[in-house]
Parts: structure tokens; sequence; C-alpha cells
């Protein structure tokens, strides 16, 4: 049997970081305040990831270039309102990454490049199936890095988050 090496003295005293997963979904939101409030609570840091997928439109008459220009700023807008809320949850300002590509390959590189982040955090709408990348991204993180995820579900209220936080 095999023991995991501690990890270095300067990664010990590091602050808990919470790698938070969003999009427009109220599902999302309530998991970036959830892990806000844990940042809070522990002295820890969030960053917030929002991944812009390819169009799926394509063009001679480059539609998909303007569709993916204003996915961008609709994604600028959002992490911009984002990040501001977080900054006023913490009292820190969030790290903000957005990435271009499949949600699941990105979030994973997102994870796996920060060594740093300690938990991914994800929003969950009961009811509604995610299923398949939740399960897919269980499946790579056990693989590739030991680290928590998150599931918070969208109907949480304030009250349960202050409780569970």
């Amino acid at each position: 049997m095999s023991v995991a090496p501690m990890p270095a003295p300067s990664t010990i005293d590091s602050p808990t970081k919470f790698l938070v997963c969003v999009d427009r979904s109220e599902a999302a939101h309530t998991a970036l305040r959830f892990a806000c409030l844990k940042a809070r609570k522990r002295g820890g840091v969030v960053d917030i990831l929002h991944v812009i997928e390819p169009s799926e439109f394509q063009s001679i008459f480059s539609v998909s270039d303007q569709i993916q220009q204003d996915k961008h700023s609709e994604a600028e807008e959002l992490l911009l309102r984002l990040s501001e809320e977080a900054a006023a949850l913490t009292g820190i300002l969030p790290t903000v990454l957005r990435r271009d590509g499949s949600v699941g390959p990105e979030i994973l590189k997102a994870a796996v490049e920060d060594a740093g982040v300690n938990m991914l955090v994800l929003g969950v709408n009961p009811g509604q199936t995610k299923g398949k990348l939740v399960a897919w991204l269980c499946q790579q993180l056990g693989q590739d890095l030991i680290m928590p995820i998150l599931l918070v579900p969208g109907n949480l209220t304030e009250a349960q988050m202050e409780e569970l936080a």
C-alpha cells in the first residue's frame, strides 16, 4: 500500500480555492453564491470559469463569426456581473476565466492547470439532467487528479446556503 506524499509546505498554508463553473442558469448563480459563502467562512478564494462552446452554425457568410462574437460579449457581461457579486460576498476580487471549447474538457483543463484549485463547484437543477457532464467530470477528475466536486442544488435558499456553508 502506498501513501500519497504530503503537500509541499507552501501549499499547506494556501487558502482553499474554489473553481466555480458558471453559465446563465440560476443553478450556476446559486453555486457561485454558495462557494463565495464557503470561501468567506474559510478564508478561501473563488475562481469563476465560463466556457463558450463553438458555434454549431457554419456559413460561408461569416455568420458563425458574428455568433461567436455575440457569445463573447454576453460572456463578458455575465462574468463582470458575477465577479462583482463574488467580490461583494467574499471581499476579494475573483479570478475570472473565459475559455472557448467543449464544456467538459475545458473545465478539466482549468482544474488541472491551476495546482491551487482545491474544489470544483457546479450548480445543478433538481429534475434536469446534466448527468453526462457530471459523470464525465467525476471519471476524468478521478483519473487525472484528486479533487472534490461540489454539486450545489439550484433550489437552495439563502438560509440553507448560510447554514451549509
